[in-house]
C-alpha cells in the first residue's frame, strides 16, 4: 500500500501531536496537577501550536477523545462537587466567561 504525500504528512502531524500531548500529560500528571493528563496535554499542544507546530487530530479521533474526556470528567461529579460549586459562584462565572470567549474566538 503506497500512501500519498498528503497522507504521510497528516500521519506525521498526527504522530507529532499525540507525542506532544502525551509528554505534556505525563509531566503534569507526574507533578500531581489535578487532571494532569488532560491539562498537560492541552497546555503542551497549545504551546506547540503557538510555536508554529501543526497540531492535527482527525475529526473521528477528536470526537472519540471528547467523548472519553466528557465521561471521565462527568463521572467525577459528586454532591460535594456541586456543593463546592455553589459556594464559589464567582469562579463558576469566570469559567463560563472564559469558555464563551474561547468558543467565540474559534468561530470568528
Amino acid at each position: 500500500m503506497i500512501l500519498s504525500e498528503a497522507t504521510r504528512l497528516k500521519l506525521a502531524h498526527l504522530a507529532e501531536s499525540l507525542l506532544i500531548a502525551t509528554i505534556g500529560g505525563y509531566l503534569f500528571d507526574a507533578a500531581r496537577f489535578p487532571a494532569g493528563w488532560l491539562a498537560g496535554a492541552m497546555v503542551f499542544a497549545a504551546a506547540a501550536a503557538l510555536a508554529g507546530r501543526p497540531i492535527y487530530l482527525p475529526l473521528p479521533l477528536f470526537r472519540l477523545s471528547a467523548l472519553v474526556v466528557g465521561i471521565t470528567l462527568g463521572g467525577t461529579v459528586t454532591p460535594q462537587t456541586l456543593h463546592g460549586m455553589a459556594t464559589r459562584p464567582l469562579s463558576i462565572v469566570m469559567v463560563f466567561v472564559a469558555m464563551a470567549a474561547a468558543t467565540l474566538a474559534t468561530v470568528l
